[in-house]
């Protein structure tokens, strides 16, 4: 999985990126064949964003956005958003026809 950061109008740490790389792991559990995964740190105002587009194989595309007052809430609200669009996309995939 190849992880690019970007950030807008804040200071990324490289403890923010080592956490956001953990927890696209946990993604990663659900659906292994991710193939690049973009995530966008911004601060406008007061809000703090991340924003983030995973490439599946087959041209799927998957996008979530977080907001809240700081990154970390941002990033875990994020990932529960991207968590389910994953887990849906993986059983559209799985063959739900069943033999009466």
């Amino acid at each position: 999985m190849n992880i690019n950061f970007t950030a807008k109008n804040v200071d990324m740490s490289d403890e923010l990126c080592d956490l956001a790389s953990k927890k696209m792991k946990k993604i990663e559990k659900h659906f292994s064949r991710i193939d690049k995964v973009h995530i966008v740190f911004t601060s406008e105002n007061l809000d703090k964003i991340v924003e983030t587009s995973i490439h599946l194989p087959g041209g799927k595309e998957c996008t979530a956005k977080g907001t809240a007052e700081n990154m970390y809430k941002a990033l875990d609200d994020m990932i529960a958003k991207l968590d389910r669009q994953v887990i849906k996309h993986k059983e559209k995939m799985a063959d739900h026809h069943v033999d009466i």
